[in-house]
């Protein structure tokens, strides 16, 4: 590779640190911290690229960390490395961290090679800098969207319409959906399979956000997932469910690239913040075309079923 990329190792065993250091500075510039403010203090006098965080650290946990990063380096690609499944500790960095990828210990040092080399790669493919539109970003998350009138935040988001793909049974979470619409002037298309969700991409390439409600066949929802980030990297993906599994999160977001992981029932507050930042995410990678790498999911070598196979026959129908 012609840069050289910035790494932040961050775990608090010694060990660790130095194994991860001889593995990578051959390539890279490597950096470690042996906590989360300690990270914090390097990713202020440095330009990072990649950080990988373990989860379990004193005073800051892994997933408390890469929230912080997300909010005050938002263009540091962000890895959790981690030996414990603790499932509230991914959700939460699916959710407030929006990690790149999820990698475990003990680690597989080909697999990790081939993950940090993507997220430094898609790491020159930066978020905006510029100080207004991270500002955005942040109101976008926060609670003071929900402060403002209703006219204001819709006027704001009418300006450019945003089309959005809903593929849930649930009739409560559809008439939701619908009054939110209403409100802040995007337009809903109800599927209800993956196939009719291929025909709207193929009919409608300004859409921009897909609500998708999971349930029994979660290895289908992986499969089509992974597709629509392959050909749409710009789609920001919500997950609905009626569980929550730390194994089924950590394959979303290796192989779906998911934006937000919601357990119903979903409370109303949370589901409109994340709903209004999937919006500006899906804005923003329109804005700078380049962004989209970043979120391009990776091809999955797992055998894909018939019903897949229907799907990629008829994307490239429509490509």
């Amino acid at each position: 590779m012609n840069k050289r990329y910035r790494l932040l190792f961050v775990d608090d065993e010694p060990r660790v640190l130095r194994a991860l250091t001889s593995a990578f500075r051959r390539d890279y510039e490597v950096h470690v911290a042996a906590s989360g403010l300690e990270a914090l203090k390097i990713l202020s006098e440095q330009a990072i690229d990649v950080l990988v965080s373990d989860q379990r650290m004193p005073h800051m946990t892994g997933d408390e960390l890469l929230s912080k990063v997300c909010q005050q380096y938002p263009q540091v690609m962000r890895i959790l490395l981690t030996g414990y499944v603790d499932k509230q500790a991914i959700i939460n960095t699916i959710n407030e961290g929006e990690i790149y990828r999820y990698l475990s210990k003990p680690w597989n040092i080909g697999v990790m090679k081939v993950v940090i080399a993507e997220a430094a790669y898609a790491s020159s493919h930066q978020l905006p800098t510029d100080k207004s539109i991270i500002k955005e970003q942040k109101i976008a998350t926060s609670k003071q969207i929900f402060t403002q009138k209703p006219s204001t935040s819709s006027g704001a988001l009418a300006k450019e319409k945003t089309i959005m793909i809903l593929m849930d049974k649930d009739q409560k979470v559809r008439n939701a959906i619908r009054v939110l619409s209403q409100r802040f002037g995007f337009s809903v298309y109800s599927v209800s399979s993956y196939m009719q969700a291929v025909r709207v991409f193929s009919l409608r390439p300004d859409v921009g956000v897909a609500i998708i409600g999971i349930a029994e066949n979660t290895r289908e929802t992986l499969e089509a997932l992974n597709l629509f980030k392959q050909h749409r990297p710009d789609i920001t993906v919500i997950v609905l469910t009626d569980y929550t599994d730390s194994h089924v999160a950590i394959d979303l977001i290796n192989k779906g690239q998911v934006f937000r992981y919601l357990e119903k029932p979903v409370k109303s507050d949370q589901f409109e913040r994340s709903l209004l930042a999937a919006i500006k995410r899906h804005k923003m990678l329109n804005q700078e075309g380049e962004l989209k790498e970043r979120y391009r999911a990776e091809t999955w070598a797992a055998a894909a079923s018939e019903h897949i196979k229907k799907l990629k026959g008829f994307f490239k129908k429509s490509a």
